[in-house]
């Protein structure tokens, strides 16, 4: 592909602080890819060079973009590091054979989940009643000793991620409220059962990168690197903030990208005003000053919905936004595309209500030949999960009944699932039993005895399952 006169200046920047700012669908990616076979093919050497995406899959995209171009160009690209940050800490440390993380096993997100349930279980729910009605927004709930609900157990995942990565004062918080106490003892119980087991998390892995970053074996590293860009940085929280300025110091060049506007999620802990106010705190931390280009030609969707972003987006001036950002421009001509369009649900109406509206619209496209099929129309939602009351639930049902069939693979629907079924049936055995003893693997009785005398803990027993009666291997 041809690239524009602005991601040609991305290419071709040489030394200093580069911010870009892309827009949905302008090619960042084929502009950061062309960077870093430029830096290449001027002989800078690959291991001197660190590339950091928010999700592996979009580390697995840049790292295949960057092979296929590195080889058309001539260069060798192995050894560029490329990965999420916490994923660069943890494989960085390693290789520097950096002591403390050698001896530590990393807990994933999953892993965590099953950790905290698992001592809010053992510790009762009610033991934190103040804490859940507060975060449950309604200052109340029904049963004190009722188990968690999902949203719930979310929002305590993000108060410790929160405490973590915004350097809480623990103390101050012991000496809170009830509410504040509460936290503090979560928090304090979920940290030091992660130290006493040798066990470290996706925060904890950037917090002893930091470390890392001051020891000998660190300033080895600090010393090789002289190129650091880092993708989506509208979702950098202050931990990674920390680091990317760490690293920085010591680089020839920092190229951050992202966009304000695609700050949909805060995901542990993210801030996009770290992304808004980068000049000022480049200014304050490294005493540089920064450049700016704007990714604005969208090459992806019709003049539509290009024309239905810029107008909705401009429809909120209170928000807080990048100076002189310019619209998109629609790069494409020619596309069936007929238009966008959004519903919201009225003050009042239920949702069932709400779904059978969108329903009625959906038919009306139909009627008025602006589609020729039901699958021709996207709709947009927060959540395609299908929770019970949720508008997606109520929709397909609605949807089902006029007689149209409904297609949802990212229902996250996972305990209809024969073996997803299974491992829920067995956990729940483990925790509360309910089945004969002829419903069950003689194996599994002894999971259940060990989880009784707390000799082992719910993700233990959970792993057990998995491994040792063969559930998810199974082909029921």
């Amino acid at each position: 592909m041809e690239l524009n006169e602005e991601q040609r200046e991305v290419v071709n920047f040489g030394d200093g602080v580069l911010q870009v700012v892309a827009g949905p669908g302008t090619g960042k990616t084929e502009a950061l890819v062309g960077r870093v076979v430029n830096l290449l093919k001027k002989g800078v050497d690959p291991k001197s060079i660190v590339i950091v995406t928010f999700t592996k899959k979009a580390a697995e995209e840049f790292t295949a973009r960057l092979l296929t171009r590195s080889r058309e160009r001539g260069v060798d690209s192995v050894g560029v590091y490329c990965g999420t940050l916490h994923s660069l800490c943890f494989s960085i440390m390693e290789e520097y054979g950096y002591e403390e993380v050698l001896s530590r096993k990393l807990v994933d997100e999953f892993g965590r989940r099953i950790l905290l349930f698992d001592f809010l279980r053992e510790l009762g729910f009610e033991r934190f009643h103040d804490l859940f009605s507060y975060l449950s927004g309604d200052g109340k709930r029904e049963n004190s000793d009722s188990a968690l609900s999902a949203f719930e157990f979310s929002r305590i995942e993000s108060l410790i991620d929160k405490m973590s990565l915004y350097e809480v004062d623990l103390e101050r918080l012991k000496e809170g409220g009830k509410v504040q106490s509460q936290a503090y003892e979560i928090y304090k119980i979920y940290s030091d059962f992660l130290e006493k087991n040798k066990l470290i998390d996706y925060n904890g892995i950037e917090k002893l990168f930091l470390k890392f970053l001051s020891s000998p074996p660190g300033e080895d590293f600090l010393s090789r690197v002289s190129h650091l860009l880092v993708d989506e940085y509208q979702d950098t929280n202050p931990l990674d903030e920390e680091i990317y300025f760490r690293i920085a110091k010591r680089c020839r060049s920092f190229v951050v990208v992202g966009d304000e506007d695609q700050s949909l999620f805060s995901f542990r802990g993210a801030t996009v005003r770290s992304f808004i106010l980068f000049e000022r705190r480049v200014s304050e931390r490294l005493g540089r000053e920064v450049k700016k280009v704007f990714l604005k030609k969208n090459y992806r969707s019709s003049s539509g919905i290009v024309n239905f972003l810029n107008s909705y987006i401009g429809g909120f001036p209170e928000l807080e936004r990048i100076e002189e950002k310019p619209p998109l421009e629609c790069m494409r001509s020619g596309t069936s595309e007929k238009g966008v369009g959004f519903l919201y649900r009225k003050r009042r109406e239920g949702m069932r209500e709400f779904a059978e509206r969108v329903s009625l619209k959906i038919e009306e496209l139909l009627k008025l030949n602006v589609v020729q099929k039901i699958s021709d129309c996207v709709l947009l939602v927060p959540s395609a999960r299908e929770r019970e009351g949720s508008f997606v639930k109520e929709l397909k049902k609605v949807l089902e009944k006029r007689g149209f069939k409904v297609y949802n693979p990212r229902s996250k629907n996972f305990g209809k699932k024969k073996r997803i079924r299974k491992v829920l049936n067995y956990l729940l055995y483990v925790v509360e039993g309910g089945l004969s003893a002829s419903e069950v693997p003689e194996e599994l009785l002894q999971i259940r005895e060990e989880f009784k005398e707390r000799k082992i803990g719910l993700l233990d027993a959970y792993y057990r399952i998995i491994s040792h009666l063969g559930v998810i291997n199974s082909k029921s």
